[in-house]
């Protein structure tokens, strides 16, 4: 038995299965109370939501940043429409607008977009649809089902709607991201350097951090994303099997979010994990091997959890999940149009990331230099460490060119993984100018 544990394979095998158990028992578990408990929390977030809108805008001193919240409202409705009387069928399914025995038509997933009641008209239009849904469930005809996405989010979002409505929700977000990212910068300190803390505590403010906080839907990548960096900058060498840790956030990542940006979870652990070594002076030519496995697992955990959720809605519902989510895949990559291409595709993510951020990255790249020529700072640095840093810096890009229709239709988020770039560029700046110390 130990050597068949100490097996490679088998290792990822058992831990895909543990991970499976625990995320249907998680869901199970946030399904099995009955949906009046929330009522009144979920009435009083579709008044909030319809108020804000399908988007919500900041006038920021540095750019104009656009919130959608219509996917906060479709998670909150999904929410409520979890029927505690057939709880596995409800969480796999993951219906809108669902009312047991009173919604008269059941809709499987649309090959393309959700769909919202035709009422409404084309698109899909999830805040006025949750406000009548709670108000006035005679208004609302039609439910919709999601089956592709695991919808982990309801593993947090049930329990929070028992005791706060949307508003206050929101402001839990804003406390916890502060204490995350005060954690996460101030172990960067003492790990790494003064040089990184500030690295990476500028580079979540030009993503707007603070705001992203008001998205439920958005937020949820950057706890994932931070809390497998404290743990990495905690734990260091502790951590066994890095492979299987990044196999494991891959999987979590899957589970939580609904194709956000994803790569936040992978890029910003990995530039963490990769600085760790450069200090312990830990870069040789097998590294970037390393970063390549390390990405492949992520990547592997990520799609098999995806996949193991079609295949249970396919083998208890049977539905068609797979061909359809195969499909949706296609759609969201080979699409390309006169409007899909390459060069829009960067342009527009650029033009939401916006013009003074990447101005403010680049003055702040030249000062950085201007420091090093300052104090004649020498620092013996080859290729291969600077690798892991290009790497990431690559990775938004390659994110945008396999993903041009998803990224070019939701620009609002996916501009945000421009992140991974921007802290990328600082750190090859500050390897090559000797900012970022290797342990002497």
């Amino acid at each position: 038995m130990k050597k068949l544990l100490q097996n490679k394979f088998i290792k990822y095998i058992l831990t895909f299965i543990v991970l499976i158990l625990i995320y249907l028992i998680s869901m199970l578990i946030s399904s099995i109370f009955p949906t009046k408990l929330i009522s009144t929390n979920v009435l009083r977030s579709s008044e909030t939501l319809l108020k804000i809108g399908e988007k919500e805008t900041f006038n920021l001193p540095y750019k104009r940043e656009i919130l959608f919240t219509f996917t906060d409202a479709l998670m909150i409705n999904t929410a409520y429409s979890i029927d505690s009387k057939k709880p596995i069928e409800s969480f796999l399914l993951a219906r809108k607008n669902y009312i047991p025995e009173r919604t008269k038509i059941l809709n499987r997933e649309p090959l393309k977009d959700l769909k919202s009641d035709p009422k409404y008209g084309e698109g899909a239009w999830q805040t006025p649809e949750l406000y009548d849904l709670v108000h006035d469930e005679k208004y609302v005809l039609q439910s919709f089902e999601y089956t592709r996405y695991w919808h982990g989010y309801l593993v947090l979002l049930r329990p929070l709607l028992l005791l706060f409505d949307y508003k206050v929700i929101r402001i839990i977000s804003f406390i916890t991201s502060i204490i995350l990212i005060g954690n996460f910068i101030y172990l960067i300190k003492k790990k790494l350097g003064i040089y990184e803390s500030i690295v990476y505590f500028i580079s979540l403010i030009c993503i707007s951090i603070f705001i992203v906080t008001l998205s439920f839907n958005e937020i949820l990548v950057y706890y994932i994303s931070i809390i497998a960096s404290i743990l990495i900058l905690k734990r260091g060498n502790k951590i066994k099997d890095i492979g299987i840790y990044f196999f494991i956030v891959g999987s979590i990542t899957n589970f939580i979010d609904l194709l956000t940006q994803p790569i936040i979870t992978l890029g910003i652990p990995l530039s963490i994990y990769f600085l760790m070594k450069y200090k312990e002076n830990n870069i040789y030519k097998k590294t970037i091997l390393e970063y390549i496995k390390l990405v492949l697992l992520w990547g592997i955990g990520y799609g098999v959890t995806w996949l193991s959720k079609w295949i249970l809605v396919d083998i208890i519902l049977r539905r068609n999940t797979i061909e359809l989510a195969i499909n949706q895949i296609l759609f969201r990559t080979i699409t390309n149009d006169a409007i899909t291409n390459n060069q829009n595709v960067l342009k527009i993510n650029l033009e939401f990331l916006g013009e003074n951020i990447i101005k403010f990255v680049f003055i702040l790249c030249f000062i950085y230099l201007g420091i090093g020529v300052y104090k004649k700072v020498k620092n013996n640095i080859n290729g291969i460490e600077l690798m892991p840093d290009i790497l990431t810096f690559m990775m938004p890009i390659v994110w945008y060119l396999v993903l041009k229709n998803h990224s070019i239709h939701h620009p609002f988020f996916t501009n945000r993984i421009l992140i991974l770039s921007i802290i990328s560029i600082q750190i090859i700046v500050g390897k090559i100018i000797g900012l970022c110390k290797k342990q002497s």
